[in-house]
């Protein structure tokens, strides 16, 4: 079985915070202290109730009003996420947050948390524990860190947890080239092993690091080569 680093090992785990009271000026001062864009909003018991972003607290730079107000919808089933003309006469954080945020897991995969942070459109995700306690936050650049991931560790976990751990192919029967995270594989299987060509690109493309996959695998029965390429993951 291949294994995949999760939110937790990615995770920044002192996490800069503020409380629903806390004012204006003192979210923009942590936010310019820390060069952070974003900042989780957490109640008595650092349960995330919301999320400040620059973005929040631009209306207010703008100099809007309530009567330029637009209402826009928040996510399923949060509150609505306060007007723009609101936001821009809010004094506190519990004025300016986007409520209910979605929040990460720690257990979850890079791909999950990626697949999350794509769909909704968000630059970073706080994470809780089972009592929906602060204990972390993941953003992008933490998610893009799996392809700084070394090609000869790329390489080995390959050979050994999906080639011969997972399918039972001898590293001379498979041979495997990265380079930049591009995998290449070549090699001749048996006939008894020619039911694992269609899962092997889909294996190596889930190894953290992997960019593309390109198969250049025969089966020693008919020597038809099977190839096939795949893009960014």
């Amino acid at each position: 079985m291949v294994d995949h680093r999760t939110v937790g090992d990615l995770m920044t785990h002192h996490v800069v915070r503020v409380r629903p009271d806390t004012p204006y000026k003192a979210i923009v001062r942590k936010l310019t202290e820390y060069e952070i864009t974003a900042v989780p909003v957490v109640d008595g018991g650092g349960r995330v109730v919301g999320m400040v972003s620059q973005a929040d607290l631009m209306p207010k730079a703008a100099g809007l009003s309530a009567a330029s107000a637009r209402p826009r919808p928040g996510p399923p089933g949060g509150r609505p996420v306060p007007e723009t003309g609101a936001k821009a006469e809010g004094v506190r954080a519990a004025d300016l947050m986007t409520s209910r945020p979605v929040c990460a897991r720690p257990d979850w995969t890079v791909a999950e948390a990626a697949l999350v942070m794509t769909e909704r459109n968000l630059g970073r995700l706080p994470v809780v524990d089972e009592a929906e306690v602060l204990v972390g936050i993941v953003s992008r650049g933490d998610i893009l860190r799996v392809y700084l991931r070394d090609d000869a560790a790329i390489r080995s976990e390959i050979e050994l947890d999906v080639l011969w751990r997972c399918l039972g192919l001898s590293p001379s029967a498979v041979r495997v080239r990265v380079s930049q995270g591009q995998v290449t594989l070549t090699g001749t299987v048996e006939a008894d092993d020619a039911g694992v060509l269609p899962v092997i690109g889909r294996l190596c493309r889930s190894v953290d690091g992997v960019v593309s996959v390109q198969r250049r695998v025969s089966c020693l029965r008919t020597g038809t080569e099977s190839t096939a390429a795949s893009g960014t993951r």
